[in-house]
């Protein structure tokens, strides 16, 4: 094996593949790395069984060859060689990869590539050709709703479901729900739950893709996993995750999703955020729980009610439409949500306080979230 690499295109190459090593795998393949030069460029391959990375440089290759190395090590040299070129070598008399450059050499212990995890292949005739930018859009108005541990591996995983407008991108944990949907045309009926672990790697990955210019990208899935390839002219990446197995819970239906509501009101962004701010100063340990009396006469009361350090009280006037009503509620959900809303005011949708409040993006109609009112 005879290369060489710009030394920023490896630090970026390097950098996302970390993101599929695993952290705490008593096979120490699994740590590694696979480097493969072929006549056609060289790929950089990385997983952790539950997550794969292929990302591909179209660089000249003097001599073809393969070997695996830990990918810890081989990135801390990289980010300590200083030099613009990297000069990648290996022979066949032993397992060892010599990375050169104008002032250093390292020579770094490597397993063979034959003991490396095969990459998984899905079908590709039935590709989706999606936008990163509105794909990237979908998982970040969501997440934050999934939980990472669960009783139910299904509330672990975000949601992707395409409907009759397009898809949508749905997570939950049973106690709150955020759903955010995407007008495009598919010919093709999925709803699939990728692990949110999965997903947020995979989404770092699509922002690099966007940051050098790519656009669309294929999106296809089998029973057991989900693809994803970027291409460009400077490289291309292949990307799956496995899927989580099971039925999302039906969360269209009044219960869960109310469209019905008896009080309403459209409130500042940044008012509601800075009173749910004071009065968590005394209710952040205790679930961040916090009262919310709603008036017809205008006026929204945010209490902490009396806790073990003291009690709080804050108001914001608005108009209100509708009945008045009390209940509790987490503090910290309605934080996640105004912290991924970018217009400046918030619509509230209140049925009672039995039922679930609905939370819109003023100026973005594509998300809904739901937060289920509390019991002391």
């Amino acid at each position: 094996m005879n290369f060489s690499i710009k030394n920023n295109d490896l630090n970026d190459v390097l950098d996302l593949c970390m993101k599929f090593i695993s952290k705490s795998s008593t096979l120490p393949i699994l740590e590694n790395i696979c480097i493969e030069a072929g006549e056609d460029g060289v790929v950089f391959k990385a997983t952790d069984m539950e997550k794969y990375i292929s990302f591909k440089l179209p660089v000249d290759v003097l001599t073809e060859g393969s070997l695996t190395v830990n990918g810890k090590i081989f990135l801390d040299i990289i980010r300590n060689i200083e030099s613009d070129v990297v000069n990648f070598n290996k022979d066949d008399r032993n397992e060892i990869l010599y990375l050169n450059s104008n002032e250093d050499k390292f020579e770094i212990n490597g397993i063979a590539s034959s003991e490396y995890i095969a990459s998984p292949k899905i079908d590709l005739d039935e590709s989706i050709s999606l936008s990163a930018k509105n794909f990237v859009n979908g998982i970040s108005k969501v997440t934050y709703s999934v939980t990472e541990r669960n009783f139910s591996p299904i509330l672990t995983g975000l949601l992707i479901r395409s409907t009759e407008d397009g898809l949508a991108f749905v997570g939950t944990d049973s106690f709150r729900l955020a759903e955010y949907n995407i007008p495009v045309n598919l010919n093709k009926y999925f709803d699939i739950i990728v692990p949110k672990l999965n997903i947020i790697e995979i989404q770092k990955v699509l922002d690099f893709f966007i940051s050098k210019g790519g656009d669309d990208f294929e999106l296809n899935f089998s029973n057991n996993l989900i693809s994803f390839k970027l291409k460009t002219d400077e490289f291309s990446i292949y990307l799956t995750s496995i899927l989580i197995q099971g039925n999302f819970p039906n969360y269209k239906n009044e219960n869960i999703m109310p469209t019905n509501s008896n009080t309403d009101f459209e409130v500042p962004k940044n008012e509601l955020e800075k009173a749910i701010r004071k009065i968590s100063i005394f209710t952040r340990d205790i679930n961040n729980f916090i009262d919310l009396s709603i008036s017809s006469s205008g006026n929204i009361f945010i209490e902490s009610g009396q806790t073990d350090k003291g009690n709080a009280k804050t108001s914001i006037n608005t108009k209100i439409n509708g009945d008045d009503v009390y209940f509790g509620v987490s503090g910290k959900y309605i934080q996640d949500f105004l912290k991924n809303i970018d217009s400046d005011t918030v619509i509230v949708r209140i049925v009672d306080n039995q039922n679930p409040i609905v939370f819109k993006d003023s100026q973005d109609n594509n998300l809904t979230y739901i937060v289920r009112p509390l019991v002391k």
